[in-house]
């Protein structure tokens, strides 16, 4: 004979549902898969869902030295990030990345390929692989520079720009 108590977690209540006097194995599993089926269930299964999150964009521009475009935070200069920010109603993400790279730099996307996507709860932020034309001009307050990946990874979003740098097989 097999007993368990299964605890089934829902948003502000606990179900507890006994399962037991099940004589086989085969007979204890589908009395618990019949139990579990009896109402929703209290996780995705396979991707995480991110319905619902504010988006954000940034682009990833590389130069031929081998360093990164880096946009500086407007309140401190020696914090740096990629060129992006918030996704606004009505816009795409690949539409955030293009503009908030004019915005912030002057410079003009050629290409957008995406490269990453990750969320930390808060927003779902996308990155685009940019190629980019024309030279670099702001009004923003943010510094505009040409940084080795250390520089970002030591910066306000180093942990989503080491997933970044792992996912497209950059080592540092």
């Amino acid at each position: 004979m097999f007993v368990i108590t299964v605890t089934k977690l829902f948003q502000s209540h606990t179900k507890v549902l006994n399962v037991s006097n099940k004589r086989t194995l085969k007979e204890f599993v589908n009395a618990v898969i019949d139990i579990w089926l009896g109402e929703p269930l209290p996780i995705k299964v396979g991707e995480p869902d991110f319905t619902g999150l504010p988006e954000a964009a940034c682009c990833l521009v590389v130069n031929d030295n081998g360093l990164l475009l880096a946009v500086s935070r407007k309140d401190d200069p020696t914090q740096f990030g990629m060129p992006g920010g918030k996704v606004d109603p009505g816009e795409s993400p690949l539409e955030t990345a293009s503009r908030e790279l004019e915005e912030e730099t002057g410079l003009v996307a050629i290409s957008l390929v995406p490269v990453f996507s990750w969320s930390d709860g808060e927003y779902l932020t996308h990155t685009y692989l940019t190629t980019v034309e024309g030279e670099v001009r702001t009004h923003e307050k943010g510094v505009v520079d040409w940084v080795h990946p250390d520089v970002l990874l030591r910066g306000p979003f180093g942990t989503y720009n080491r997933l970044l740098l792992d996912k497209i097989g950059w080592n540092i």
